[in-house]
């Protein structure tokens, strides 16, 4: 029986939905969590389209393995959330340590973004309504003052309010403010510690903008807590989101909590309360999305584990209080693991 229901959540995860029912393309090729996605010679962003026309030009993330040269993927999607390869940075917690990947370069004033509806989610500039290229037109000449991009494998769930603001999220993933003054490269990975976060309500949607630090930089600040931020700096970046709506003739833009920072622990929980909203998209066979109290503070934890008991217990747990499959053959934990499953792998698959 638990073979079944195996076999069964892998070919959903191979099988799986090409589009959400939110019409994002969900298609992607595995990158590998374990593999260094920062400084790799193997990795590198490729770019396409006419370069006399800089409206027109897509980047994707390419891996050259032996096995799958120039394989391409989503920036996305197969960029893992955190960092699996060479984590350890002296006096850091590793649990507020992510993928940081880059769309708009400090000083740039053309707004790129990372395309939710074509196949593998290039980056390319944004479009308005009448299909013309989007430009920042606050202060455009100066262009944005911070490197911005997002984080992987995250995503503000449209349809579900955000626990901490009670508004929906922006239908996008979540949004990066990286402090470093050296200018990132459209489409590089960095990994980053996360600093803090502010939250902007965006068209009657929570938009959450999280402050980090490229680790990797040799010029870094070194900060570890976005009281360790220039207090200039950080209300010069406050400021500005602002005052960016005003550039399109619009009144300025209200944050939330009255314009409170919030610290490096509330912004990873964000990451991660985005990361699982994600995995219902991307995975809606394998992770259902949670009953709405779940969303609104009154669930919290497993999110299958609170299935159970939504079922009444009817769920069986194995002898000893375990889950079913909590005596899956190690040969069977490391083929899902490998597949990306890390999670069914570990928690032995909790139906």
């Amino acid at each position: 029986m638990i073979g079944a229901i195996l076999i069964s959540l892998v070919a959903a995860r191979q099988n799986g939905p090409k589009v959400s029912k939110h019409g994002h393309s969900l298609e992607s090729n595995h990158a590998g969590a374990g593999m260094g996605l920062h400084n790799n010679p193997k990795v590198r962003t490729i770019v396409e389209g006419d370069e006399d026309q800089p409206e027109t030009l897509q980047y994707t993330m390419e891996i050259n393995r032996i096995n799958r040269p120039h394989s391409r993927h989503s920036l996305w999607h197969d960029v893992s959330l955190k960092p699996m390869h060479g984590t350890h940075i002296k006096g850091m917690k590793e649990k507020w340590f992510f993928h940081f990947i880059c769309e708009m370069p400090r000083g740039t004033s053309e707004i790129m973004e990372i395309n939710k509806t074509l196949s593998l989610n290039p980056i390319m500039q944004a479009r308005d309504t009448d299909n013309n290229p989007m430009f920042i037109t606050y202060k455009r000449d100066e262009g944005i003052p911070f490197n911005y991009g997002v984080i992987p494998q995250t995503w503000e769930h449209p349809d579900l309010f955000d626990k901490k603001t009670t508004v929906n999220g922006d239908d996008n993933a979540v949004d990066v403010i990286q402090i470093n003054e050296q200018p990132c490269e459209i489409g590089e990975v960095q990994r980053i510690r996360t600093l803090g976060a502010f939250a902007v309500k965006n068209h009657e949607h929570t938009d959450w903008k999280v402050l980090v630090e490229n680790v990797d930089d040799p010029d870094k600040y070194g900060h570890e807590h976005v009281n360790d931020m220039d207090e200039a700096h950080l209300q010069e970046i406050v400021e500005w989101f602002k005052k960016y709506p005003t550039g399109e003739g619009h009144p300025e833009g209200e944050i939330i909590f009255e314009g409170k920072i919030h610290d490096p622990d509330v912004a990873g929980e964000i990451i991660m309360e985005d990361h699982y909203h994600w995995k219902e998209m991307k995975n809606p066979v394998i992770h259902p999305p949670p009953s709405m109290g779940d969303h609104m503070g009154g669930g919290g934890g497993d999110p299958l584990e609170a299935m159970r008991k939504r079922m009444g217990g009817g769920m069986p747990r194995a002898a000893g209080g375990g889950m079913p499959g909590d005596g899956m053959p190690e040969e069977m934990r490391a083929r899902l693991k490998g597949m990306g499953m890390d999670n069914l792998a570990r928690n032995s698959m909790e139906l």
